[in-house]
């Protein structure tokens, strides 16, 4: 699987390199979304086959778990005519700025910060305007308490699951999804693939590179990789002949 995901790679990388593409003057967010999409997929999947290669599978698993995020954020937005997922995916930039400011507003860590910068006692005027805004147009939070915007939803304005749902993804996050959520969080099941027990040996940690992960991490980061190009492809409406350059190197199981 390793040589599929370096041809996969190495042809994008050659498109880029050889070919133009008419640009509109004015992007919409959706053409935005993937422009951004597959740049950012690109350089995930070129990291963790890296990983791959010289045996670091989990941490490579990481990885998978941040590009199936990515892939899952641009099939939904692909597959929305409308193009408001699009929308909410630009605005929710809003939210981002408006929490990370009320973070350094309120958190006992920047007070210094707060007592020496100038204006560092507030929330930045515009943050909160393009947060009522965005409020405005999509109900980005539960609830707003004197004055203050609460609890934050998530772009979509639904949960991961039910994204993943929507586009035919379910048991790609019931299973991947949750298995490598396991090990970016640390948690005691991840424990598994760095600490043994031997009557012999007696606690072994495993810190040298290995073939664990390795497998899996390749099969499905093709996959992964390939939605974002196949979503880039349609919203950009690239010329049918450069389309054909790499629908044929898909699977129609990975649609």
């Amino acid at each position: 699987m390793f040589a599929a995901n370096d041809y996969l790679s190495a042809r994008m990388r050659r498109f880029w390199q050889r070919t133009s593409i008419e640009m509109p003057k004015k992007l919409s967010p959706a053409q935005a979304m993937v422009i951004f999409a597959l740049g950012k997929a690109y350089k995930t999947h070129r990291a963790l086959l890296i990983l791959c290669q010289d045996g670091y599978g989990e941490d490579a698993a990481i990885l998978l778990r941040s590009l199936f995020e990515l892939a899952l954020d641009a099939r939904y937005i692909a597959r929305d005519p409308s193009g408001q997922a699009a929308l909410r995916w630009i605005d929710y930039d809003a939210v981002t700025r408006y929490e990370l400011a009320r973070t350094v507003h309120t958190d006992p860590y920047f007070e210094v910060h707060r007592a020496n910068a100038p204006g560092g006692e507030v929330v930045p005027v515009d943050a909160v305007e393009q947060a009522l805004e965005a409020q405005r147009t999509h109900k980005f939070w539960a609830n707003e308490k004197n004055g203050v915007l609460r609890h934050p939803k998530d772009w979509s304005g639904i949960s991961r699951r039910q994204m993943a749902r929507s586009v035919g993804w379910a048991s790609h996050y019931s299973g991947l999804y949750a298995l490598t959520s396991i090990l970016a969080h640390s948690s005691v099941r991840a424990s598994d693939h760095f600490v043994s027990s031997t009557a012999d040996a007696g606690v072994v940690v495993n810190v040298r590179p290995g073939p664990d992960w390795v497998d899996h991490v390749l099969l499905s980061a093709h996959v992964y990789f390939y939605a974002v190009v196949r979503a880039w492809l349609k919203i950009l409406k690239v010329p049918d002949r450069l389309r054909e350059e790499f629908e044929l190197h898909g699977h129609a199981s990975w649609r």
